[in-house]
Parts: C-alpha cells; sequence; structure tokens
C-alpha cells in the first residue's frame, strides 16, 4: 500500500465530508470545536475543510496489486480554515522536537530490553513475567514500569511473544505459539 498524493476535487469532498461528519459526531471544528454556525455569528468563513490529521501523507491510500485507492478515514477529520492553517506551524514534525530525557533512555534502553528478553528466551524456553519486569529493569537500569510498558508491546497482538501459565502456578512469557497448551487457565 501506498499514499496517494493528491488534493480532493468538489466530487470527492461531496462524498466525504458527510461521512467524516457522522464519524465525528457533527459538522464542527475537530480542533477548536467550532460549528459553521460560531463561524459566520463571528464573521469568519464558514466552510469547514477536510483536514489530513497527521499533515503528512495524502487523503488515499492505493494498494499496488489491485490498484484501488481508497480514503485514510482515519486520517480525516472537519476543521475551519483557520485551524487548518496554523496547525503546522503549532505541532512541530516529531523529528524536530528535542529529545526529552525520557525519550534519550527509551531510545536506548527498550532494543536493549527486548534483546534480553529475547536471549533470557532462547536460553530457557520461557521467562518467568515477574522476574522480566524486576530483573529487566535492574539488568538495563530502568524503571520496573517502563519494564512492564515494554512487555506491554511485546505481548501485544502484534508482539512475538506470549503470555503462559507453569504447571505450579506463576506467570511465564513465551515465544508466540510456544506456550504449553495445557497452561491456559479456565
Amino acid at each position: 500500500m501506498t499514499y496517494a498524493f493528491r488534493h480532493l476535487n468538489q466530487r470527492e469532498r461531496g462524498i466525504l465530508y458527510p461521512i467524516i461528519e457522522n464519524e465525528q459526531g457533527g459538522s464542527f471544528c475537530n480542533i477548536c470545536g467550532a460549528t459553521p454556525n460560531s463561524l459566520e455569528a463571528n464573521n469568519r468563513d464558514s466552510k469547514l475543510v477536510i483536514d489530513r490529521v497527521d499533515n503528512e501523507l495524502g487523503y488515499y491510500i492505493q494498494n499496488h496489486d489491485t490498484g484501488q485507492i481508497i480514503p485514510r478515514l482515519n486520517n480525516l477529520q472537519l476543521a475551519c480554515k483557520s485551524c487548518n492553517n496554523t496547525k503546522d506551524r503549532n505541532n512541530p514534525k516529531v523529528e524536530d522536537r528535542k529529545m526529552t530525557p525520557e525519550m534519550v533512555v527509551n531510545r536506548r534502553a527498550e532494543p536493549f530490553f527486548r534483546k534480553w528478553v529475547r536471549g533470557r528466551i532462547e536460553e530457557d524456553g520461557k521467562l518467568e513475567f515477574d522476574d522480566a519486569v524486576n530483573s529487566g529493569a535492574e539488568f538495563c537500569e530502568i524503571s520496573t514500569e517502563t519494564t512492564k510498558n515494554y512487555l506491554k508491546k511485546m505481548l501485544s497482538s502484534v508482539g512475538d511473544y506470549e503470555i503462559g501459565w507453569g504447571q505450579n502456578g506463576g506467570t511465564f512469557i513465551y515465544e508466540k505459539g510456544q506456550a504449553p497448551k495445557d497452561s491456559a487457565r479456565s
């Protein structure tokens, strides 16, 4: 899938506007909350525009295999012209922001923690959950809350790991598809 970089024409705007209006629950600026009536009452242009939330990629995605072009509805919102015009200046791109100390730590620590977990699971076939939280925090020099957040991502539906339970109790982390079948709780 690639993004189709082109602007909306009037016909497309006419089709998408009511869909977006329905998705967001009404005709208002999704940034400042202004309605067409309130804009008009303040002598401003009452027309709301279809805005791309991410400001970067196109309004559409094109499937390379089928050639089908579909709107990126999860990235579209209604905005007043004022908010639409000032949005880019108020929200710098992620790569332009100054790195906070937490961001610097995470950039180093998360890959290090993931590698540590992977090594422990490859070595023993599993890793006890509490040990992953506590020993991982100690080994990587990060907080236990941070290790829990990393583990949540690693155990998500797109992650490489899953939870399983040991025969004598205890919660363990396994590589996806490797948790014992009889370990599932009922």
